[in-house]
């Protein structure tokens, strides 16, 4: 899953903005009258049944098809009149962030519709371009039919004012919890999805920084078929803010924060010095493990890491080890906690250092790296789920700082790392 670039993407598909679309058109122009217009010899009355997403769009684009429920038409050059009852006017568009009104202080998505673009030619920000009108029974002909286009599109543009609907809220105040998911600039993005209906996305990122290079782009593995919704977030931010918080009690004995930093090239956390590890015991001796390099990351799913490290094996003998363990994420939906797997068979390597005179001591390093190695692939997996739990609570609280219109909530079905982190459900 790939988030080019942006911290979050909350996409939604366009079936439920749809509904909402439905249930707040009263928010949109619906009534329709062309007779003002003197420059097209077009008398067209009516109203839109309603308003919705289409497939088409790309990008900022949108593309919207307004349905007439009724209406009609006449040709003033021709005196030719026809009934517009069940044609479609289909047109593109692009959105704009705008201050809100209600929450301070917020953005909210709206329509960018200022001016009437050229059919054909491609839209432009605060264009509404007429890109088709269906016309099932063939009734208009193209000449016709491209009149009538022009004619609603400024129709609609010249009543822009009355479009009050809201397609989502970004709350700009960082809440009680998840803070660090507050957006601090956005965008939007529509997104084609093969053998499924399009999606709307919010794209944010959470620091104050220029999104003007950033692609309005949305990866398609972001939402599955049969959900409504899926909040995605960049690899960095979650190692960042879930994996690196949780580090230092996973390792303890001693570790702090300071011991990880993020490796932006790299793409994973890792450490800073060296980290001291429990003790593992062999028969009557402990023996404590030291690393000296570690790193972290997401994979296609779960967690993979790197240990590098050394141990002690007492009278002159020492080993340093190498170990890959991958730790796969399950979701719990009824408990809502995402679970990293133990690996039960770790790949590892070590070299060992024995005196001469102690070489019939020789399977004691075989002992103590078979112990590390379970440590590392299981215990640690297990503190990982423990601790890391304390900071992803977002599978419990999604968030709320990007509301969609016509929803409370996102209902987290299932939760998974592909690269990023992922929750997908369906919208209250």
């Amino acid at each position: 899953m790939n988030t080019f670039g942006w911290d979050t993407v909350y996409v939604v598909t366009a079936d439920k903005i749809n509904a909402s679309l439905l249930t707040n058109k009263d928010k949109l122009v619906l009534q329709f009258d062309t007779s003002n217009n003197k420059e097209l010899p077009v008398d067209a009355t009516g109203s839109f049944s309603r308003w919705e997403i289409v497939e088409g769009g790309s990008g900022a684009i949108l593309y919207m098809k307004l349905g007439i429920g009724n209406g009609k038409v006449v040709f003033t050059n021709t005196g030719q009149e026809y009934d517009l009852a069940g044609m479609a006017l289909v047109v593109a568009v692009q959105l704009t962030m705008l201050p809100g009104k209600t929450l301070t202080p917020s953005q909210e998505l709206k329509f960018d519709i200022r001016s009437v673009g050229e059919p054909g030619d491609p839209p432009k920000p605060g264009n509404i371009t007429p890109v088709a009108l269906h016309d099932l029974d063939g009734k208009l002909d193209p000449a016709q039919r491209a009149l009538l286009m022009v004619a609603l599109a400024t129709v609609v543009m010249q009543n822009a004012s009355q479009i009050t609907y809201v397609f989502a809220t970004v709350n700009l105040v960082p809440p009680g919890s998840n803070n660090w998911l507050t957006p601090v600039r956005s965008g939007y993005a529509y997104m084609s999805r093969a053998n499924a209906p399009g999606a709307l996305a919010i794209l944010s990122v959470t620091t104050d920084r220029n999104i003007a290079g950033l692609p309005l782009q949305v990866d398609g593995q972001l939402l599955a078929p049969g959900y409504d919704a899926s909040f995605g977030i960049s690899r960095e931010l979650f190692l960042r803010n879930v994996m690196m918080p949780a580090l230092p009690a996973v390792f303890g004995n001693g570790a702090t924060p300071a011991y990880f930093v993020y490796n932006n090239a790299g793409g994973c956390a890792q450490n800073t010095q060296t980290i001291a590890m429990n003790g593992v015991k062999s028969g009557a001796i402990w023996y404590y493990p030291v690393l000296s390099s570690f790193k972290l990351t997401t994979t296609g799913d779960g967690l993979a890491s790197q240990y590098e490290g050394s141990c002690d094996l007492k009278a002159g003998m020492s080993m340093r080890f190498w170990i890959d363990p991958k730790n796969r994420a399950i979701y719990n939906n009824t408990s809502k906690i995402l679970d990293f797997l133990p690996d039960p068979n770790p790949s590892y390597r070590k070299e060992v250092h024995i005196p001469w005179y102690w070489w019939f001591l020789g399977l004691i390093p075989r002992a103590i790296i078979e112990l590390i190695v379970q440590a590392i692939g299981s215990s640690i997996a297990k503190s990982l789920t423990a601790d890391a739990g304390k900071y992803l609570t977002l599978t419990r609280k999604p968030p709320t700082s990007v509301q969609w219109t016509g929803t409370e909530r996102l209902d987290v079905q299932t939760a998974s790392l592909n690269m990023g982190f992922y929750m997908q459900g369906n919208l209250l």
